[in-house]
């Protein structure tokens, strides 16, 4: 497997478990830290669609990272977006949030309306960013820059 050096922990991270987010968005920082805080032994790295390193990797998928109205999750060398992939991270959720993962049974059209809604109100629903740093600091061998 593929691996990146991460320049903040000193260590090769497998690429693989990636959460892709909008690093400006508030909604979008708190649910970074709702799963930091919420993982299981199953790590998850996290990369601001802003940053080098998500621009460099996603172009691969031909991803334009300047359009940043999702988000993304590599999982085993495939690409999960919207609803499936934030189905796919709470299966990496302590108990009980994994149980929202069981909720990938419903129609991906339903579960994309739903996700496309809230992303559309993400800037509405959390405006403060001010636990966006604290994270990165805090867990810094966890974020891909």
């Amino acid at each position: 497997m593929k691996s990146w050096y991460s320049k903040s922990s000193n260590n090769k991270i497998p690429l693989n478990n990636i959460i892709f987010y909008d690093g400006d968005c508030a909604f979008c920082n708190f649910w970074v830290g709702f799963v930091l805080r919420n993982m299981t032994s199953r790590k998850f790295y996290f990369s601001s669609l802003h940053s080098d390193f998500s621009r460099t990797f996603l172009n691969d998928y031909d991803i334009d990272c300047k359009a940043v109205s999702t988000i993304y999750f590599l999982e085993n060398k495939r690409l999960h977006i919207k609803s499936t992939a934030v189905l796919k991270i709470c299966k990496g959720l302590k108990f009980p949030y994994r149980i929202i993962s069981f909720f990938q049974f419903l129609p991906k059209k339903f579960s994309d309306f739903i996700y496309d809604n809230v992303a559309k109100n993400r800037h509405i629903l959390i405006q403060d960013k001010k636990d966006c740093e604290l994270y990165e600091n805090k867990y810094s061998e966890f974020f891909l820059k």
